[in-house]
């Protein structure tokens, strides 16, 4: 999806929702877009400059919230429409926050551990007067983690008292992170396939799964899945892709993708080759316009879970459709790491500590109404997945405008 699409789709959304025009034009334009320049010295002691950027497009229904993201492709149109999508994505949920997205545009495989640190603190340097616990939250994104968000929280604390700890998220417990953010995402996905499978009369259980990405959503979800019954069928990293119709050893691969950073010593087939897996259901879980033409009509599966953010292009998502395969989007599928995301900021805020077993059975719950919310629009309007969540959304930044007085009435 590009900005054109957004507009598009948000003036189909206020047709749908029978409200005025303006609706599309306050959710438009971002409310607040930064461009920095990002200096930083070298271990040699050589200072260079790379761009940074930060975009809050909606506060309408609470702080901006979205994470930060280190890589070299990293853009300002990029950061904004991700920024779009977090607004998409929280208003789903349900959640008090509005969206936000930011990115380093730096390559992190060239530079070193204390390169590395030293951009991401020179970021927040240049960051700190625009974000806060009231008014933007970062959190992690591609490339970034629990270790780069603490250097964050550091850096922002030297230029403010924050005694709740609460204007990051995504930080390790003993810092006031919450327990199972790590694998939040992946339980959100995993979720959503459970609901969909219910709504189908199906289970779990020796259903065929193929995943694309074996990091922090793609290895987790196969762990999960694995655990439930089901068969990891084909998995794939940025170096080669592993295939077994009779189901893989997801714990022996992931290990040793873990101590090595390899699925397998050697062997294994071509990345791409992940798009033509044995499966019931195909997990993108790697980077953006993964599913384009070409690689949705080699897809084996009847369903499509969106792991990582805009896993499908425009004209993928048409031959998907054109093939009748169901696609569950990535605002409703991948939404469990900015749920529990919420828990941890409402528990710094009220200085609270919960149980790991509390944040999986809350996440749980708003997973499922979720879904809910987006299988009833699309039932009732025969609309896709995806254009039922953004349905679901809009109804729900529609009626705070409404609310807000910023609608024309009549």
């Amino acid at each position: 999806m590009n900005l054109d699409q957004m507009n598009t789709l948000l003036e189909e959304a206020g047709d749908y929702l029978g409200v005025d025009h303006s609706f599309a034009g306050l959710l438009r334009i971002p409310e607040q877009q930064i461009a920095i320049s990002i200096p930083y010295r070298r271990d040699d002691g050589s200072m260079h400059t790379v761009p940074g950027y930060r975009t809050i497009h909606s506060t309408l229904l609470g702080p901006g919230k979205g994470g930060i993201r280190l890589h070299p492709d990293t853009d300002s149109e990029e950061v904004q429409l991700l920024a779009w999508w977090m607004t998409m994505k929280t208003a789903l949920l349900h959640l008090p926050f509005g969206g936000a997205k930011g990115g380093i545009a730096a390559d992190p495989e060239d530079l070193s551990s204390r390169e590395k640190e030293n951009v991401i603190r020179s970021y927040i340097d240049k960051l700190h007067p625009f974000i806060g616990r009231d008014t933007d939250i970062p959190a992690p994104d591609v490339n970034i983690g629990q270790q780069e968000i603490g250097w964050m929280m550091d850096q922002y604390e030297k230029h403010h008292a924050d005694p709740y700890h609460a204007t990051f998220t995504g930080k390790e417990e003993i810092i006031g992170g919450a327990p199972g953010r790590v694998e939040a995402t992946a339980a959100g996905v995993v979720q959503t396939i459970e609901c969909w499978l219910e709504a189908n009369n199906k289970a779990v259980h020796k259903q065929k799964i193929a995943i694309q990405g074996a990091g922090n959503v793609g290895g987790i979800c196969a762990r999960i899945l694995s655990e439930k019954g089901a068969l990891i069928t084909g998995i794939s990293d940025s170096s080669q892709a592993l295939h077994d119709s009779s189901g893989l050893d997801v714990e022996k691969i992931l290990t040793h993708k873990e101590e090595t950073g390899r699925l397998q010593k050697t062997g294994g087939k071509e990345p791409d080759t992940i798009f033509d897996a044995d499966c019931d259901i195909f997990i993108p879980a790697a980077m953006e316009n993964q599913l384009t033409e070409k690689t949705a009509g080699r897809l084996q599966a009847s369903l499509v879970v969106e792991g990582a953010n805009g896993p499908t292009s425009e004209d993928g998502d048409k031959k998907l459709q054109e093939r009748d395969i169901d696609v569950l989007p990535d605002i409703l599928s991948n939404a469990g790491g900015v749920v529990v995301s919420y828990y941890e900021w409402r528990m710094n805020e009220r200085k609270e500590t919960w149980e790991k077993s509390r944040v999986q059975k809350e996440l749980k719950s708003a997973m499922i109404d979720a879904f809910e919310r987006v299988h009833d629009i699309k039932q009732e309007v025969n609309v896709p997945y995806r254009t039922a969540a953004y349905y679901a959304s809009c109804r729900r930044l529609a009626d705070v405008m409404e609310a807000k007085g910023l609608l024309a009435s009549g």
